[in-house]
């Protein structure tokens, strides 16, 4: 039994530590971060980074015969780094949108 729950342990963990990102960006209105409807680029991010830091990191953990963790450490940390990237990629749009409609509102108005 204790042999079993020390081989899906590491799964578990991974993909509570793969959910936690995307599940602290929901809210309740459907809006998601930065005030736009949906999944944004930081959920996005977090979520491909996730898998991707899952996958690098079991590949380099099965080479020193610990899959587990190291997908567990490599699915973390690329969640947030991707969420993080994500998180800058939205900021950015979120500028740029902001710039065109004052932009616009100057000329439409002379100021």
């Amino acid at each position: 039994m204790l042999n079993r729950v020390k081989t899906r342990l590491p799964a578990l963990l991974l993909s509570f530590a793969l959910a936690a990102p995307l599940a602290a960006c929901e809210s309740n209105d459907g809006v998601g971060v930065m005030g736009r409807p949906g999944w944004g680029k930081t959920e996005t991010g977090a979520l491909i980074g996730g898998a991707a830091g899952a996958a690098t990191g079991a590949v380099i953990g099965h080479q020193s015969d610990n899959k587990g963790k190291g997908a567990l450490i490599g699915g973390a940390t690329g969640a947030v780094l991707g969420g993080v990237v994500g998180r800058e990629m939205e900021k950015n749009d979120v500028e740029k949108e902001q710039q065109q409609q004052q932009q616009q509102y100057q000329q439409q108005y002379g100021y």
